[in-house]
């Protein structure tokens, strides 16, 4: 009868979880690149076909084109025209189950590995989506060709954990595998090192040679080549001739601060006290391992002063004592000083896992991290690059949370209380925030799609009055912000507009 109720309120928390998301997928719309995909105008030199009516054989051309002359993430960006050309509503729908998908399959995986079915779980795991600050759900997840990259390839990701044994739904898992990596760089370093680790771990610890895990990793490295080996990535790496012709060790340093400062710093505060909240925790359960107490008195000390730090730091630890002195030789100083404090951590996390017997949360820890060491070597670093490491890190909260919830010396709603305040606080400023916009955004798209009609049947417009979003902050930029006027020429081939139509924002 306990397991029933428990089941219902589980099922109950994922069905408004659902409806939620439909609310708030309602609010998404065309930012930027989203019209220059949708269109195929996105790359200026491609000779073909342009607009939304174009063919399937069009779409084929483009992509081929983008394949060889931007770059290879082309498979989810075909997913992507696809859904516009069907309507923005099935997109909606689509963003909106694969997010489910991807938290319930944070607490399917979880509830399996654990042997925990308790609806308090379930919370946890829907509310991971409010760990998301306004910075990174922008750049990752509210912005469609950004969310088709750095989000939406996680749900196969996600399914293959869940699923793959080395025994059963070998070929569908295959299928998954390659679907993920062949992605975007970020999500494709992170599937193969984790099929890598889980081979690695089955052949020289567990001495087993299991033919599927070979399969899986072919599949991976498959796709993994196919992103990578495509012309248009060397094609890309031309247009950044001053960062690949600069001094390595400088570039590499200051790629290496970027990733510190946007991974644990002041747009990803929420998760960076969870995080360390969480390795300070584990830390505590290392307690009566570590044979020498000073190493565990100074990994203790140093997480806590992070945490803290992290609480009452406006911008959070690592960028107020970063940016606090604008000297290069203090800023050396101060990233040796984090690469320490953050090795012990990991380092702590790992031997927690591994004295454990918990391999599995040593593969996904270790192809988190390696996801973002990958950007060592990239020319830049937006902050939605983070987007995969918080998601492979939730799993990690998600395992915190139910050793804290099987300790029943504890009062769990002393955890959980401020973490729901937190979270249904943060999604919900945000929901409001892109629901400010709608209007702007409905209106300007009724506008346009009529101007185009009216234009098609014979009337002479030579320009358009439309309306500027009310709070950018939740939105990407417009055509009207300086420097991306050339947006406009990707929105009109969108709404099938002349280009000499001039666009003039209120």
């Amino acid at each position: 009868m306990k397991k029933n109720i428990c089941k219902n309120k589980t099922v109950l928390l994922f069905a408004v979880f659902f409806l939620f998301l439909i609310i708030q997928n309602h609010f998404l719309w065309l930012f930027h690149d989203d019209y220059g995909y949708a269109s195929l105008s996105y790359i200026p030199s491609f000779i073909g076909n342009r607009g939304m009516n174009t063919s399937i054989t069009d779409i084929f051309k483009f992509l081929i084109y983008h394949y060889q002359n931007w770059g290879g993430r082309v498979l989810y960006f075909f997913v992507e025209i696809i859904l516009l050309r069907l309507g923005l509503p099935f997109y909606r729908i689509f963003q909106s189950i694969v997010t489910f998908g991807i938290f319930l399959l944070i607490y399917k995986i979880i509830s399996k590995k654990c042997n925990c079915k308790d609806f308090k779980l379930a919370l946890v795991c829907i509310l991971f989506y409010g760990v998301f600050e306004i910075v990174v759900m922008r750049g990752g997840i509210f912005w469609i060709t950004a969310s088709v990259l750095y989000f939406i390839p996680l749900f196969p990701l996600l399914l293959f954990m869940y699923l793959y044994d080395g025994k059963n739904k070998v070929f569908l898992c295959a299928i998954l595998i390659f679907l993920a990596t062949w992605s975007q760089e970020q999500i494709a370093v992170l599937s193969l090192s984790y099929i890598g680790l889980y081979t690695l771990y089955n052949i020289i610890i567990k001495k087993k040679k299991n033919i599927s895990d070979f399969i899986m990793c072919c599949s991976s490295f498959l796709a993994f080549l196919i992103l990578m080996l495509s012309k248009g990535s060397g094609v890309r790496i031309e247009r950044y001739p001053e960062f690949y012709n600069s001094n390595f060790f400088v570039r590499t340093l200051k790629n290496f601060s970027n990733i510190i400062l946007n991974n644990f710093g002041e747009y990803t505060k929420i998760f960076t006290i969870i995080f360390f909240l969480c390795a300070l925790y584990l830390i505590y359960k290392n307690k009566r391992h570590i044979k020498n107490k000073y190493i565990y008195y100074m990994s203790f000390i140093s997480t806590y002063i992070i945490v803290i730090l992290n609480i009452f730091l406006n911008k959070g630890y690592f960028s107020s004592i970063y940016y606090y002195k604008d000297i290069s030789m203090y800023r050396l100083i101060v990233l040796v000083i984090f690469f320490i404090q953050i090795l012990i951590v990991f380092i702590n996390i790992l031997y927690y896992f591994y004295r454990e017997g918990k391999h599995f949360y040593i593969h996904i820890f270790i192809s988190a991290i390696l996801s973002q060491l990958t950007m060592l070597v990239a020319p830049y670093f937006p902050i939605r690059s983070v987007t995969m490491f918080e998601v492979m890190c939730f799993i990690i909260f998600a395992y915190v949370f139910v050793d804290l919830l099987k300790n029943k010396k504890m009062n769990i709603y002393i955890i959980m209380i401020p973490f729901i305040v937190i979270c249904s606080l943060n999604l919900l400023k945000i929901t409001y925030g892109y629901y400010s916009n709608n209007d702007e955004k409905k209106y300007n798209d009724i506008v346009l799609k009529n101007t185009s009609s009216r234009i098609k049947n014979g009337e002479n417009i030579d320009h358009v009055d439309l309306k500027k979003i009310q709070n950018p902050l939740y939105g990407i930029e417009e055509p009207y912000t300086d420097g991306f006027d050339y947006i406009a020429y990707y929105m009109k081939y969108y709404y099938g507009l002349p280009e000499k139509i001039e666009f003039i924002y209120e």
